[in-house]
């Protein structure tokens, strides 16, 4: 027998209090949410402290407990959509499958990239500027990473980190704000890793780099917590450094392929790399990146934020 589904009134009031623990002022955007009696729960979206859009923020709410939508389909419990008996669902459908479900639910549009699974991971980077040379050399995103807080499921406390992206944001626009575009000196290109996959990285000696690491956590007590709770792997120091990509190179004189593995040539030209120029601050929530200049007047930054997950 299905649950009974809480009432619009109940369902309003318990997302409401929800977002309230995160203290990052958004707030449930419905006079009316989307039922699934089939599994007796209401879908509640909900909007940034400025009342813009977030795309795919939405919180489920059952009968005894909130949510945010998940769209795994071994959890159809925590879906928000009917799926189709195991026997019937077609794995190598899974990613058209989750995507049609969802919009056909709720009208979600895209939010992460075409045939890859929706990313949990939090992370804060640094970004090189756009016209620096390292975005031409190899096959990984260019980023310096600063904070890596791993899956926001997998932390000490899965809710509190889930509900505190504006947070995290009004936290990166204090520290941009303050922080001028920089550049990183080189040290050297070295693997980094001990797996038989290492990455290949230009290592950087930049005390900017080290400053935002040791202020981001600094400026809120909260994010400094959260950090210390993550579930994440990380090195005994930090040791700034941006990816090329990944293996020993290949020799085949041919361009890196789509794993991410670089070829000799790859690191030939990132040889000649001496520094790396920064101008951005990054906060990666999964699949969506929020770029937050540095250097920008604060109103601009508010203004940019605003618009964070409407793209």
């Amino acid at each position: 027998m299905t649950d009974q589904a809480p009432t619009l009134d109940q369902a309003i009031s318990r997302a409401q209090e929800w977002l309230d623990r995160s203290d990052g002022g958004e707030r449930v955007s419905v006079e009316e949410g989307v039922p699934n009696p089939l599994q007796g729960l209401l879908l509640v979206p909900y909007v940034g402290a400025a009342g813009a859009e977030l795309l795919g923020a939405v919180l489920v709410v059952t009968e005894t407990s909130v949510y945010p939508l998940d769209s795994n389909p071994a959890a159809p419990e925590r879906i928000g959509a009917q799926w189709a008996d195991d026997e019937e669902y077609d794995d190598d459908d899974d990613d058209d499958a989750e995507m049609s479900a969802l919009v056909e639910t709720f009208g979600l549009g895209e939010f992460g990239p075409p045939g890859q699974e929706f990313d949990e991971t939090v992370c804060i980077m640094a970004i090189p500027a756009e016209d620096d040379p390292v975005h031409g050399i190899g096959p990984e995103d260019k980023h310096a990473t600063l904070l890596y807080f791993g899956d926001r499921s997998k932390s000490a406390d899965p809710a509190r980190i889930e509900g505190s992206r504006g947070l995290f944001l009004d936290v990166l626009r204090t520290v941009a704000a303050e922080t001028e575009p920089f550049e990183a000196s080189v040290t050297g290109i070295e693997p980094l890793g001990h797996d038989d996959r290492p990455a290949q990285v230009w290592l950087l000696d930049s005390p900017d780099l080290r400053h935002l690491f040791e202020e981001i956590p600094e400026v809120d007590s909260e994010i400094a917590s959260m950090y210390e709770d993550a579930d994440a792997t990380r090195y005994p120091e930090y040791r700034p450094h941006v990816t090329i990509g990944y293996g020993e190179g290949r020799d085949d004189g041919t361009e890196a392929d789509e794993d991410g593995e670089v070829s000799m040539a790859d690191l030939a030209e990132a040889a000649a790399v001496q520094t790396v120029r920064f101008d951005r601050l990054s906060l990666w929530w999964g699949n969506e990146h929020v770029d937050v200049p540095l250097g920008a007047e604060a109103a601009e930054l508010a203004a940019l934020l605003d618009t964070f997950g409407t793209e």
